[in-house]
């Protein structure tokens, strides 16, 4: 399973957030996730992924490329 395919996971299971929802432009606001829950999730990927991501790098991004952008820099070197 591709990084970009955890996230959405992520987000449709623990998050609710409605498949149709997730396109690279969506944003946590247009998602509906708040600062706790933007928190959470950074905390998800962390545990799924094993990567070093902090808080502060997550709440920088502006849209889900982003996050996709920023977690294929995080992601070792295959």
């Amino acid at each position: 399973m591709s990084a970009t395919e955890i996230i959405k996971e992520i987000l449709t299971q623990k998050f609710e957030v409605d498949s149709s929802d997730i396109t690279d432009e969506a944003t946590f606001e247009t998602m509906d996730l708040d600062s706790l829950s933007q928190v959470e999730f950074g905390t998800a990927l962390r545990k799924r992924l094993g990567i070093d991501l902090p808080d502060a790098e997550l709440q920088e991004v502006e849209t889900l490329s982003d996050v996709y952008a920023l977690v294929e820099k995080k992601l070792p070197v295959r």
